[in-house]
């Protein structure tokens, strides 16, 4: 895969990062009465904090007291998977561990004995800025949680599609070709969509070359449920997209997609694998380490206090990702006053970040069902389009 390095250059880190108090583009236009729903929910939220200020936490403040310096960097992620590794091969013999941590403010925690439940393996979750803040610096950047999963009882990583023998069972194991003929009438669907031809305009208009895509919490696609058409759409508009990036940059090799969410189990693996433009899972947090500043993110259902952004600015430091494909990271009126809530993702580093982008709607190309739009793509209408300028 693409990895080609970012070389702009490095911004003063001691300068205090805050939010802007302005849009980041004029390009957004002002949603039509599909979306009311969804931004009454919004106005709902921000008048609910609004009225609970001591529900909001000096951000700047805190980020300005440790040095305005990434947190989450390659080497801290690395680190935590290989104490996860560590904590779980233990686990087998006395079932704890011993593993020092950083703190958030800096400063290395005494040695932590971590332990794992009979049936139960060790997972790394990263503690976003909100929780620092709020605990002075005092708290651990990550923590190992006692969890259940495939992707965790199996690991899968970017460098083994060819060689791990689960990877290779499931290549053995072919899903329904009717689920996979659907899968690829749905692709034929999207890729004749005005939504599409929008995202081939951006892609064509963009000064930075995408080399691969990694995809953030995009569902499980084979478990029933309210939101499975949604869940298949994003996954196979990022297939899609994959192939229509490969056209553009007159490669002759694919595009590689990886996808993390853990609510994967083996049949969406399977079923992502066998695609004909193949997405192959990995575990967490190998989809972090697969960002480089040639990547399109896709990130959509990923839960406010991961911080997922946080990870991407600080992993890319001083800018970010090639383009994001995320829900709008809508500025508050706290902001300007440097504080933010709890689920409220735009942190300083964030904002920062967001600085070296153009921001356009996708939704306003996204009629509703009953106009004829494609189901499968009527969670484009909240969605933005993130392009890096430079």
């Amino acid at each position: 895969m693409g990895t080609t390095q970012n070389t702009q250059t490095v911004m003063d880190t001691t300068q205090v990062a805050q939010v802007p108090a302005q849009p980041l583009s004029t390009k957004l236009k002002r949603r039509d009465s599909r979306d009311e729903a969804w931004d009454e929910a919004r106005a709902k939220n921000t008048r609910r904090i609004l009225e609970n200020p001591h529900t909001l936490e000096d951000t700047v403040a805190f980020e300005a007291s440790v040095g305005n310096k990434p947190r989450f960097t390659r080497e801290l992620l690395e680190r935590a998977v290989a104490h996860a590794v560590r904590a779980n091969s233990s686990a087998y013999e006395s079932r704890n561990v011993i593993i020092p941590h950083l703190l958030g403010g800096g400063e290395w925690k005494p040695p932590c004995i971590w332990g794992s439940d009979d049936g139960w393996r060790l997972d790394v979750r990263f503690v976003p800025t909100f929780e620092l803040t709020k605990e002075k610096g005092r708290k651990p950047l990550y923590t190992l949680m006692s969890q259940r999963g495939f992707l965790i009882e199996n690991i899968l990583r970017p460098d083994d599609i060819d060689t791990n023998p689960v990877r290779k069972t499931m290549a053995e194991e072919a899903p329904s070709a009717a689920l996979v003929s659907e899968m690829v009438a749905m692709q034929q669907r999207i890729e004749a969509s005005q939504a599409m031809e929008k995202i081939k305009t951006l892609l064509s208009v963009s000064p930075v070359q995408i080399d691969n895509i990694v995809c953030l919490a995009l569902g499980n696609l084979c478990k029933p449920n309210a939101r499975i058409e949604y869940m298949r759409g994003e996954h196979i508009l990022a297939c899609a997209i994959a192939d229509c990036l490969a056209e553009h940059n007159d490669s002759a090799s694919t595009i590689p997609i990886l996808a993390f969410d853990p609510e994967y189990d083996v049949e969406a693996c399977r079923l992502l694998a066998h695609l004909p433009h193949p997405i192959h899972v990995v575990s967490s947090p190998y989809e972090y380490l697969s960002i480089t500043p040639n990547t399109l993110v896709i990130c959509l259902g990923i839960p406010l206090y991961v911080p997922a952004y946080e990870i991407m600015a600080d992993l890319l430091f001083p800018s970010g990702p090639a383009a994001l494909m995320c829900i709008e990271l809508q500025h508050k009126p706290w902001h300007a006053k440097g504080l933010n809530s709890q689920w409220d993702p735009l942190v300083p580093r964030v904002a920062k970040m967001l600085e070296h982008y153009e921001v356009d709607w996708l939704g306003d190309v996204v009629p509703k069902v009953q106009d004829g739009g494609l189901e499968e793509l009527q969670w484009l209408r909240i969605v933005n389009w993130y392009s890096r300028k430079d």
